[in-house]
């Protein structure tokens, strides 16, 4: 490791965001997933999301480099069958 991660403006990172999935079951007005479609209901199996292991392998990786946060995002990460076992297997030190 050649030290911590750093942003474009020199500042170090300490915390990733990761969404999770576009899926949502509301239709808040101030949401910006314009230009997606329906949104709305259940997670399809053809969706272009990251894989619980690719999530999990990402945070190993963030936080080889210190990174200490992460914040799940989406749509609405709730809506993911396996979002307990993300969490689950999230790496201690985040």
């Amino acid at each position: 490791m050649d030290g911590p991660l750093e942003d474009e403006f020199g500042r170090e990172v300490t915390g990733v965001r990761v969404s999770l999935t576009d899926r949502c079951n509301f239709d808040c007005v101030y949401c910006h997933n314009e230009g997606l479609g329906d949104t709305r209901g259940p997670m399809e199996p053809d969706d272009n999301e990251m894989t619980a292991d690719d999530v999990v392998r990402f945070l190993e990786v963030v936080a080889e480099f210190g990174v200490g946060k992460v914040k799940f995002t989406g749509g609405e990460p709730m809506l993911r069958q396996d979002l307990e076992a993300i969490i689950r297997r999230t790496p201690d030190s985040i």
